[in-house]
């Protein structure tokens, strides 16, 4: 009884915030003033409008700058992605095993937590150790029997 009566209470809260974050969103595109009077304007005006066709079409020159060098050495195949700062104008080369550009830094968006949260849970589903079995160095305990000889 009381999920469906918060579920409904929800509901209506969220029609509520949708009024307000579209005329919000308005606002910000300059599609209406400070009092909330409309002003009559296309959106071609406003942006850019593209299907997924034409940019489907879109020739592989005209894309962004990132580009994507793939040496064979040895026995790995290692990927350098070529990225340019569009504010420094200087062209990072990040290689995707290691995250890191020619100067030793991790991009922006990288985040090391989540990408070590990420390989521990890997390896837990490769038969890794559990949380729990770290915790009390169950794995580190050895047979106390196996070098007795009988």
């Amino acid at each position: 009884m009381g999920r469906k009566r918060k579920a409904k209470n929800n509901n209506v809260k969220r029609e509520r915030f949708a009024v307000k974050e579209l005329a919000r969103l308005k606002k910000c595109l300059g599609l209406i003033d400070e009092h909330g009077n409309e002003i009559s304007k296309e959106i071609k005006e406003i942006a850019t409008v593209t299907d997924a066709k034409s940019i489907k079409e879109k020739n592989p020159a005209e894309e962004d700058e990132m580009q994507i060098d793939e040496t064979e050495p040895s026995s790995k195949r290692i990927r350098k992605v070529h990225l340019k700062n569009e504010k420094t104008d200087v062209v990072h080369v990040y290689n995707a095993n290691t995250m890191k550009d020619q100067f030793g830094n991790y991009p922006v968006w990288y985040n090391r937590r989540a990408e070590k949260k990420k390989t521990y849970i890997k390896g837990r589903n490769n038969g890794g150790k559990s949380r729990k079995s770290r915790r009390y160095n169950l794995h580190t305990v050895t047979d106390p029997y196996k070098n007795l000889k009988y």
